[in-house]
């Protein structure tokens, strides 16, 4: 399902891992993966105007695909809007290790303008 659902989904499978880990890194590693992949959908939800909280309370409560429509304001199947796996699989992978880099580098440069954005001249 899209709308950052499946990565709420995910969520679950690592529930159990993220509390038994023995290795304190593993398990740090595991709660900023955890909050991270609930931010799609925090951020679609906060954008629209609603308590990101509210909503993915009822979400997780649930064992159905089920999403909320931010158009409609109601709990909605979301297999109707798919979200391509191959891409989530990349963007996720590409999050990881680009985060990974980040812990492991002396000096991360961050610009306050991203290159992309910079406007020439």
């Amino acid at each position: 399902p899209g709308g950052g659902i499946s990565y709420l989904v995910c969520r679950r499978a690592l529930e159990p891992g993220r509390r038994e880990s023995a290795d304190p890194d593993e398990r740090a590693a595991g709660r900023i993966l955890y909050q991270a992949l609930a931010e799609p959908a925090r951020a679609i939800f906060e954008n629209a105007g609603y308590d990101p909280s509210e909503i993915m309370a009822k979400l997780m409560t649930r064992d159905d695909p089920c999403g909320f429509d931010v158009v409609s304001g109601q709990m909605t199947d979301m297999k109707q809007i798919a979200d391509s796996a191959p891409m989530q699989k990349m963007a996720l992978r590409n999050a990881v290790s680009t985060a990974g880099m980040a812990l492991t580098l002396d000096v991360l440069v961050h610009h306050k303008t991203p290159e992309i954005a910079r406007q020439p001249g």
